[in-house]
């Protein structure tokens, strides 16, 4: 029987999905370390499909590729070394074993990693992005504008990336550590120098993107401190579609140019340093000026937008694209349900207290009208 068939059975129960989703990743962990010493270290398929054996119950990994592939490790889930033992899941107290067996920082954690829901979301490039912030994206505030619900105080654990290349199928990543990058894939190769200044440069004559992206992101880590303190914000934001809220995990800020039916004149493309994109601890926009054209080398002497056009060098439109986390209502149920059968009020802090988590705050204004607005492209 195919893996998803048998996990729609028990859809119906939170608590057994997560029981299963602990098993997989623990069967599909051993199956692919029996793989490796099979391959000697060499690459494996991951595109592999997954049964369950209805003879013995046990998980078995197909080498024929799956159309619907399912990936331990990356998104079913973290080992539950306190699950119960076995796969009995039809046994009458299955549930409320797993609830006393598991601990509060599992729990936590498998939630996270197994039952998140990720989303690309376009909006004016010119917000002001808080990173980590709580959005309520539901459908009578998406008519106007994301609802701004909650933050944390703290910053949040970020990484930063230097400038890539984005052609219509394929990102390319700029290997920061190399100050003189060539990046590619695909038959698509640019060539980009980090001058003294903290631009990137790009030259006209070599091989060139004309898109250009910045992205900013919190490491996984940093989402965890929402689901152990969300009923207790949700109770007090008097917001409804509760699933609609989401967590900004990722800001993309990408440049995007026209491509000419001519080749572009000789010339050079400045792009801003990363630093310039945040404006505080955990907020991030455009810079005044995040690219400019220039005759030079140097870069000294920057062309107008008027001047450049002249020249023959396509003009800069910004997007900005936030990737946000959330889940649905059946998590919000079910984390109620396991905090207070753990003997915590589940509409309290206190889980979150007691895991060390930083502590979300409300956010002093509930409606964001000046930072969000559909996102449409803003030309400079």
């Amino acid at each position: 029987m195919p893996f998803e068939h048998f996990l729609n059975h028990y859809r119906h129960s939170h608590f057994l999905t997560l029981d299963l989703w602990a098993y997989f990743v623990e069967e599909s962990g051993n199956a692919a370390d029996y793989l490796h010493t099979l391959y000697h270290g060499r690459g494996i398929p991951i595109h592999w499909g997954t049964w369950i054996r209805t003879s013995t119950g046990k998980l078995c990994l197909d080498l024929i590729p799956s159309k619907t592939p399912l990936y331990p490790g990356l998104n079913a889930g973290i080992p539950l070394t306190s699950r119960p033992a076995g796969m009995s899941f039809s046994e009458p107290n299955r549930e409320a074993t797993f609830i006393s067996s598991v601990t509060l920082a599992e729990y936590d954690q498998h939630c996270y990693w197994a039952l998140a829901r990720y989303h690309s979301i376009l909006i004016t490039a010119a917000a002001s992005v808080l990173l980590g912030a709580v959005l309520d994206f539901s459908a009578s505030s998406r008519l106007q504008c994301p609802v701004e619900i909650a933050s944390l105080p703290s910053s949040p654990e970020l990484s930063h990336r230097a400038w890539r290349w984005i052609d219509e199928r394929t990102s390319f990543v700029k290997n920061s550590a190399n100050p003189v990058a060539e990046c590619g894939r695909g038959g698509l190769t640019v060539s980009a120098e980090v001058i003294a200044n903290g631009w990137t440069r790009c030259d006209t004559r070599d091989d060139f993107c004309f898109y250009p992206s910045m992205a900013v992101w919190t490491v996984g880590d940093d989402m965890l401190p929402w689901l152990s303190q969300a009923n207790h914000i949700i109770s007090r934001s008097a917001q409804e579609h509760c699933e609609e809220y989401a967590i900004v995990k990722q800001i993309l800020f990408q440049i995007s140019m026209t491509e000419p039916s001519a080749a572009l004149p000789p010339g050079y493309l400045f792009l801003c340093p990363a630093s310039d994109f945040q404006v505080g601890p955990n907020l991030f926009r455009w810079p005044d000026c995040p690219a400019y054209w220039s005759l030079d080398s140097s870069g000294t002497n920057r062309l107008s937008a008027d001047d450049a056009r002249s020249a023959g060098f396509p003009s800069f439109g910004l997007l900005t694209g936030v990737q946000v986390v959330s889940w649905d209502e059946s998590v919000y149920e079910g984390t109620r349900q396991f905090h207070e059968a753990k003997g915590y009020d589940p509409y309290s802090q206190d889980v979150a207290r007691h895991l060390g988590r930083p502590l979300y705050h409300l956010s002093p204004e509930m409606h964001a009208e000046e930072r969000f607005a559909d996102g449409e492209p803003h030309s400079v």
